[in-house]
């Protein structure tokens, strides 16, 4: 279905993250991908043709909002016209979201990637949560769906709270392991949170993303929002940082503008020695994450 930084294939994948992390920044994001048949966060069609899209934007009922995101993503007006967009139910005609969806997937054959944001949004009020059996059949009924039309499923999900650990990060969806178990693959990915030094991107713009998946190796990629659009910039480790990095990009970010020597920088962090901060500023250079001159070390916005 969608092969590169991030494989997605025929079926029902979550997308979990925290809120306002960007979650829906990435699903449309790839939706873009199949819409234009085009590169969108390191990855496109496996047959690089565009196809048409179903977004169910149930959480947000604002048709302007979403089509100002569609041109900050460049999306033109002949490719949008690719793309259905459904921001409520019809309940004179459907009984359910999932109802709908089926008969959208029915009217439009040609349906190859449809996103539900979120999967709060689309499901039935009369559940109990945290009932694996619920969730596991619920989800598991998209996945059908899914299949049964031969598109890609992705369901925008939440975090469960605390910090997410890198080292195991699809414990922090959201519900019962019935949802895991009921899709056929997982993107889990987390911005900054400085509460926790194992849960921290370089700075607000930058996340990290695993995925895994039934007939997919796991893997992850470290990503950089702008202008609406995530780009990759290397593995899930290039954006998480310790301590000392933390404090240096501070340091930079509070005069984004001012060029520092790697000793300016650490008279500005109390205790640091100048060896470990020097070190630290070069890593970022490498990881294009900070700009490097002869002039010093400059926050790169």
């Amino acid at each position: 279905m969608l092969d590169g930084a991030i494989k997605l294939t025929v079926g029902a994948w979550l997308l979990a993250g925290k809120p306002k992390d960007g979650k829906t920044w990435l699903a449309m994001n790839l939706a873009c991908a199949v819409l234009t048949g085009q590169e969108y966060v390191g990855c496109r069609p496996e047959d690089g043709q565009p196809g048409l899209v179903v977004y169910m934007s149930l959480d947000d009922d604002s048709q302007a909002r979403f089509v100002r995101r569609l041109g900050w993503m460049n999306v033109t007006k002949a490719q949008a016209k690719a793309l259905l967009v459904a921001t409520a139910v019809d309940g004179d005609h459907y009984e359910s979201a999932f109802d709908m969806t089926r008969a959208l997937l029915t009217t439009y054959p040609g349906v190859r990637f449809l996103v539900i944001d979120t999967l709060g949004s689309f499901r039935s009020r009369d559940r109990k949560d945290g009932v694996y059996q619920q969730e596991y059949d619920e989800v598991k009924a998209i996945n059908g769906l899914a299949h049964e039309y031969g598109v890609c499923i992705l369901i925008v999900h939440h975090f469960r709270k605390g910090a997410v650990d890198p080292a195991t990060p699809f414990e922090s969806i959201s519900g019962t392991l019935g949802l895991q178990g009921g899709v056929d693959g997982m993107l889990v990915m987390t911005r900054k949170d400085y509460s926790h030094p194992t849960d921290s991107a370089l700075d607000e713009r930058l996340a990290a993303l695993w995925y895994r998946g039934r007939d997919v190796d796991e893997g992850d990629v470290g990503m950089r929002l702008k202008d609406g659009q995530w780009h990759v910039m290397g593995g899930a480790s290039d954006v998480l940082m310790g301590d000392m990095l933390k404090a240096v990009m501070g340091v930079l970010r509070a005069e984004p503008d001012r060029w520092f020597t790697s000793k300016e920088v650490a008279a500005e962090i109390e205790g640091a020695k100048w060896e470990a901060v020097r070190k630290a500023l070069q890593r970022a250079a490498k990881k294009n994450i900070v700009i490097s001159s002869q002039n010093g070390f400059k926050y790169k916005r």
